[in-house]
């Protein structure tokens, strides 16, 4: 966890294997019915959270967002 290669997803109480992300705020979407999370980065959620943090006078050391749903296959989208 400490070089962010693994990152733990809180709600679900796992661990995944990440890629170097450089610092973009990762965004969790965790499938409720077959227990997929894909992982998206989002550039303008991160700066809307870092502006949010400023303004709280707060120092950010890292970001992760988790979304609960379904996945496009489980939803009946895909």
């Amino acid at each position: 966890m400490e070089p962010g290669l693994v990152r733990r997803v809180a709600t679900t109480s796992t661990f995944m294997a990440c890629g170097d992300v450089d610092g973009l705020h990762e965004v969790f979407m965790m499938c409720k019915r077959c227990g997929s999370v894909p992982v998206v980065h989002d550039e303008a959620l991160q700066r809307t959270l870092e502006d949010a943090a400023r303004t709280a006078h707060f120092v950010v050391d890292g970001q992760e967002t988790e979304i609960k749903g379904l996945c496009e296959s489980c939803s009946g989208g895909g």
